[in-house]
């Protein structure tokens, strides 16, 4: 009688064990409930802010684009006006205008210099 006995303490005590067990897992769940709560939320607030960043970047990416046709144009217009500026002065002449027959533009012959424009001392030896 004494194997009946123990039996139903061996089941009573299995089943404290069990149901400490049970408690042991359910405050594992509603911790694991509770960090996916929060994994969750962090999550929702990196979703607002990486669109906020994606926002800001096709704002910046229209920006470049604007600003980079601004200098286009400027750097035309800034040839442009090198150009002009390099052809202020300037005055062009075809060459079929200026008449080269005429007695003003004969060509001349080579003066003469003689020995007298030459100083002979200077080439002799010291």
């Amino acid at each position: 009688m004494a194997a009946h006995r123990l039996a139903p303490r061996a089941r009573l005590r299995n089943r404290r064990r069990l149901e400490r067990e049970n408690d042991q897992l359910v405050c594992q769940l509603v911790a694991a409930a509770t960090d996916i709560n929060t994994l969750t939320r962090q999550l929702d607030e990196a979703a607002i802010d990486l669109s906020g960043a994606r926002e800001d970047r096709r704002y910046a990416e229209a920006t470049v684009a604007t600003l980079t046709e601004q200098l286009a144009a400027e750097i035309a217009e800034n040839h442009q006006l090198r150009a002009k500026l390099a052809t202020a002065g300037s005055v062009d002449v075809a060459a079929w205008v200026r008449p080269i027959d005429g007695p003003a533009d004969e060509a001349t012959a080579p003066i003469p210099a003689g020995d007298h424009w030459a100083d002979t001392g200077r080439w002799r030896a010291a």
